[in-house]
């Protein structure tokens, strides 16, 4: 394998949905000639959850400019973001000091923030090391304030075709940057052990308990979800009974907004990975909640981005519950095999859950076509050997576009 320099705010981990693909993908890889420079911020969390599932190679931290953490966030997140943009030569001499002392032989960068995939494409273009770049969300709309907008907009373009291979999280992606910047990226996404999460749900089956249907939700709750996450509970919380059960969602993930919370939503805290496919089978409906949010940043984000979680869901053979509006690349790509509901009105909430609990034929032919695409794309199998490929000494291949 390639002596790799990653370089990006959040390292390989459990934490959130990209760093837990980035964690998937690069778990395999020889620590020894594998080296992380992120941001000492995101690395130096207190949780020991996520700092145990850090990957056993060396990290370098660069400090951050933010020193409180100042409310409203919407104003003074961007002011922080922006003073960040400061610590990019220091994040170039880094990483330069790491090429020359490890001989590190590419980079790679999830860009996220704006600053280390700056540094990633500058460090590339100093050095002359290829540039490999995993986008799995807009850079430009998650920069979309201050500072950190215009340089997003004057490099992404750069960034992208400066790259000597481009993965791009949807075909929605795919397709978009393609007609933006006439880059021909390659999906690719999430990876499972399928066997593992299939092991889980077939020792409980769903809808064993005749009193109650339990939902659960996974992972962040960010702005792309958090609108339509708070509309869900609070038509849970005040009460809803579905074909004679009553329904209560788990939150599991590193935070919660407490507004949420309720007597019948629960935060559960964030677990293991080696615990999640029992969490999931512990479900009789697997929660996906998508903003309807007419924001531009937004709704770049939502017709672009799909998530970690739902592979993850589909693969424990659970039934899927999308809430979201139609134009959403997770309902382009994953609105066959899951429910999808394009309102947050109860009474649609409501009447889907219904369907789901009720109609256990279609609910399972559904399921197993969700399982079939996981097997088919997302599987370890189908996903990480292709990846990996690119990163072996004298070796070239491709992952196809699908």
């Amino acid at each position: 394998m390639k002596r790799l320099l990653y370089m990006s705010e959040l390292p390989p981990s459990t934490m959130a949905g990209a760093p837990v693909i980035v964690r998937g993908l690069l778990d395999g890889y020889d620590p020894e000639r594998l080296d992380v420079l992120c941001c000492a911020r995101q690395h130096d969390v207190p949780d020991p959850v996520v700092r145990g599932s850090y990957l056993d190679c060396e990290h370098t931290v660069v400090a951050n400019a933010q020193l409180w953490d100042l409310r409203p966030r919407r104003f003074f997140g961007p002011f922080w973001e922006s003073l960040n943009l400061a610590r990019v030569p220091r994040i170039v001499s880094l990483g330069r000091r790491i090429v020359e002392a490890r001989g590190s032989e590419a980079i790679f960068t999830v860009p996220w923030r704006c600053d280390f995939a700056l540094a990633a494409y500058l460090l590339s273009r100093r050095t002359g090391l290829p540039l490999y770049v995993f986008e799995m969300d807009d850079w430009e709309a998650m920069n979309a304030h201050a500072l950190p907008r215009l340089v997003a907009r004057r490099y992404h373009g750069r960034l992208l075709r400066q790259a000597e291979r481009t993965w791009l999280i949807s075909p929605a992606m795919v397709e978009a940057y393609r007609d933006r910047f006439g880059v021909e990226g390659e999906f690719l996404h999430h990876h499972v052990d399928v066997e593992r999460y299939l092991e889980a749900s077939e020792a409980r089956p769903a809808f064993s308990d005749p009193e109650r249907m339990s939902i659960v939700y996974t992972g962040s709750i960010n702005r792309m979800f958090a609108d339509t996450m708070r509309s869900v509970c609070d038509t849970l919380n005040r009460g809803l009974d579905v074909n004679g059960r009553r329904v209560t969602l788990s939150i599991y993930g590193a935070s919660c907004p407490p507004e949420l919370l309720g007597p019948h939503v629960t935060f559960e805290g964030l677990v293991d990975r080696t615990e999640m496919p029992a969490v999931l089978a512990s479900a009789d409906v697997l929660l996906v909640g998508v903003t309807f949010s007419q924001d531009p940043e937004l709704l770049e984000l939502v017709k672009t981005s799909i998530y970690t979680k739902t592979v993850e869901y589909l693969a424990s053979n659970r039934p899927v519950l999308i809430v979201s509006p139609r134009y959403a690349a997770e309902v382009e790509y994953f609105g066959d095999v899951s429910t999808v509901v394009d309102s947050v009105e109860p009474e649609r909430l409501a009447e889907a859950l219904s369907r789901i609990a009720g109609d256990r034929e279609e609910t399972e032919n559904r399921s197993r076509r969700g399982l079939e695409l996981v097997q088919t794309r997302h599987s370890t199998a189908a996903v990480l050997d292709g990846f990996l490929s690119q990163f072996r000494v004298g070796e070239v291949s491709s992952i196809p576009v699908r």
